[in-house]
């Protein structure tokens, strides 16, 4: 009687210094336009690749993330993390709602935890349900742990529009004929963390594969943008089929580098209007960001973009609105549908040309921001 007691005891002693809080607390940073808040429970939720968040801790030597269960059983995304800059740990999505991300800190010390989505199942519903919706309640600590935004957060903001190139897709490797594993993706080498890092800014990927100006992405992803603009024809303002993306604070950049889809196997004059219509409601949207409308790296609908463009600018002089064409330097090994020394399929480059394509991005853009 006496031993259960005991241990009734210890284990109070364990519940009573377990200390939650919440991942939507504003001590913990998390990207704004890729990540939704569900205020009823606290926590932060996303099914795209690239959301991350960023936090300091200290007084304590450990810290767990708390997930909550996903929809799917099978194996269909990595969260990935890094503390003080060290070796890159990750965690395949499956039952285990409480991960811990690492348990020998010195709590004297202020330390840095870095987490983000690595890499999605594409194939998979990612619109409707969403299926692989990652949500995201928290983080456990012991009582007395230090919560706080890292001092050297970046003030500035951008938000990347793309394809499956922007969300890291072959970036590791090529994925075997109809094996189509996310190990060969990840959304940290892609050119738009690159960007971000060149200009100071923080980043919300916006990206799904096989997405463009026209048609619709892989796991049932709507087009980029339309005329109607409702969430199964239009994604820009949407995180999913029914979660509208808020834009009550506006990114500082905004990037689209779509198109790649539109043009990789057949032009699609109809990419000019989707281009016009996109850069009319996004000006009214963010009225004070920096809009670069990209030619995607491999040139494909890149005549088609130039004459959406330039319709948009002769319509409505916005000098705030700049197209960017890296060229034929940048195109080498992109574009065309086989196998280069960039590219193991020719159309997505792997992590390092994305992130040097993402340093050439950078440059073009500097001069105007």
């Amino acid at each position: 009687m006496r031993a259960s007691l005991l241990l009734f005891v210890v284990c109070l002693s364990q519940l009573v210094t377990a200390d939650f809080t919440a991942a939507a607390d504003s001590r913990i940073y998390h990207t704004k336009w890729n990540w939704y808040i569900n205020a009823s429970i606290g926590s932060i939720e996303a099914a795209n690749c690239g959301p991350y968040v960023k936090f300091t801790i200290t007084n304590t030597t450990q810290v767990s993330v708390v997930l909550d269960l996903p929809q799917r059983n099978d194996y269909f995304a990595n969260i990935a993390w890094s503390i003080d800059n060290g070796v890159w740990k990750e965690y395949h999505m499956g039952n285990d709602t409480n991960v811990l991300l690492v348990d020998s800190l010195k709590p004297q010390d202020i330390h840095t935890v870095f987490l983000y989505i690595k890499n999605s199942n594409g194939w998979v519903d990612r619109w409707v349900g969403p299926s692989t919706n990652i949500r995201i309640l928290g983080f456990d600590a012991p009582t007395g742990t230090i919560f706080n935004q890292p001092s050297d957060m970046s003030s500035k903001t951008m938000a990347v529009y793309g394809d499956s190139i922007a969300q890291g897709a072959n970036t590791v490797e090529l994925p075997t004929p109809h094996d189509f594993t996310i190990e060969t993706d990840d959304a940290f080498p892609s050119f738009g963390f690159a960007v971000a890092s060149a200009i100071g800014a923080e980043v919300s990927l916006l990206a799904w594969g096989g997405q463009g100006m026209t048609g619709g992405g892989s796991g049932n992803v709507p087009p980029l943008w339309s005329e109607e603009g409702t969430s199964n024809t239009s994604s820009w303002n949407w995180h999913n089929s029914k979660v509208k993306r808020e834009f009550d604070e506006c990114p500082n950049v905004i990037l689209n580098v779509q198109g790649t889809n539109d043009g990789l196997f057949a032009s699609k004059p109809q990419v000019t209007e989707k281009v016009l219509g996109w850069l009319i409601s996004m000006r009214q949207t963010c009225p004070k960001s920096k809009i670069f409308q990209v030619v995607p790296f491999g040139r494909y609908s890149e005549e088609f973009i130039v004459k959406g463009f330039q319709q948009y600018r002769k319509k409505s002089n916005d000098r705030h609105a700049h197209l960017i064409q890296l060229g034929a330097t940048a195109a080498k090994g992109l574009d065309h549908v086989s196998p280069s020394f960039c590219s193991g399929d020719g159309v997505h480059p792997w992590g390092w040309r994305s992130s040097q394509l993402g340093a050439q991005l950078a440059v073009a853009i500097a001069k105007y921001l």
